[in-house]
């Protein structure tokens, strides 16, 4: 089994993203330095790039660009039966800010404690 090119960390975060200039909702189920996972009933295409506003969990917002690179959408009477939201999409992240890149450094901080 391959290793990941980046370290994954598991945390849930409020998310909104922007495409075609309509707002989604959703929540993070994992970060990396170079991409995130949001978990969402509304996922775009692949190669859609969409912006991201991230609320941190220390109330400062991060602001990034993503392309949208998976994107799951379960059926909804699957969803139902097994009763867990898996609809959502992996995203590589293609602009940054210094409050995405704190965050990253700070996880991997506690990880590594």
């Amino acid at each position: 089994m391959a290793k990941r090119q980046y370290e994954r960390f598991t945390k849930r975060c409020e998310v909104e993203f922007v495409v075609n200039e309509t707002t989604y909702k959703g929540k993070t189920s994992n970060f990396s330095m170079k991409g995130l996972f949001i978990r969402t009933d509304h996922s775009p295409e692949p190669d859609t790039i969409i912006h991201i506003a991230i609320y941190l969990p220390d109330g400062s917002t991060s602001k990034v660009t993503g392309k949208v690179i998976t994107a799951y959408r379960e059926p909804l009477a699957l969803r139902s039966a097994i009763g867990k939201l898996k609809n959502g999409i992996g995203v590589v992240i293609i602009e940054k800010d210094s409050n995405y890149l704190n965050f990253i450094k700070s996880l991997h901080d506690d990880f590594n404690r």
